[in-house]
Order: structure tokens, then C-alpha cells, then sequence
């Protein structure tokens, strides 16, 4: 079997996603880290070319609940970066 007989397809005529009813209750919620580190010296996720496409999508939610306490979330840097994203279609015979 070579590369070029492979045919991949990604696709989705219709999305449904819906939630009668969510909750999410958090009474008391503690994370404590006396001292954490965590460092990523060199990152880097690269993609060309990236497609999604969705005819039809929905998303529904009749109740959400999200309840804390005491919450803390700190990011004093932050980087996301894509360059380009590549998903490829090959076919052959």
C-alpha cells in the first residue's frame, strides 16, 4: 500500500450539542502549591493550512451553574501562536 492510495476525508454536515440541564457547584474549593515552577524553555506547534468547516452547528444550554467559593487563576505571561495549521488530502490510483 503506498502513500498516495491513501484518501482522508474530514467532514461533518450537521453538529448538534445540547444540555437540557448543567450544573456544577463547588461549595469550597482550596488548591494550595507552596511553590511551584514550571517553565517550557522552547514551544513551537506549526501547521500550514487548516480548515473546519460546520453546516450547522448549535449549542444550547437552559441552565449552567458554576459556583466558587474562593477561586484564584494568575498567568502573569502567557503566548499562543499558530503560524499555520495543515490537515492534507491525498488521493491517488
Amino acid at each position: 500500500m503506498k502513500f498516495n492510495d491513501f484518501f482522508a476525508k474530514f467532514r461533518v454536515s450537521s453538529f448538534e450539542f445540547q444540555v437540557s440541564s448543567f450544573k456544577f457547584q463547588v461549595s469550597s474549593f482550596k488548591f494550595q502549591v507552596s511553590n511551584f515552577k514550571f517553565r517550557i524553555s522552547s514551544f513551537k506547534f506549526q501547521v500550514s493550512s487548516f480548515k473546519f468547516r460546520v453546516s450547522s452547528f448549535k449549542f444550547q444550554v437552559s441552565s449552567f451553574e458554576f459556583q466558587v467559593s474562593s477561586f484564584k487563576f494568575r498567568i502573569s505571561s502567557f503566548k499562543f501562536q499558530v503560524s499555520s495549521f495543515t490537515i492534507s488530502e491525498c488521493t491517488g490510483r
